[in-house]
């Protein structure tokens, strides 16, 4: 069995609600912990529908 090939194309993206990074979830999907844009700070937005 061949394993599947990352293709970013395919990959969705969304915006967190409270810091306006972008992350690799559906739109509508709880947001991923990450990370603010440009600091080491964890965002607050983490749980919260993406747009």
């Amino acid at each position: 069995m061949r394993a599947r090939r990352y293709d970013p194309s395919q990959t969705s993206f969304a915006t967190c609600p409270v810091c306006g990074t972008n992350v690799s979830v559906e739109p509508g999907e709880p947001t991923p912990q990450h990370q603010e844009t440009g600091t080491s700070r964890m965002c607050d937005g983490a749980g919260m529908p993406a747009m």
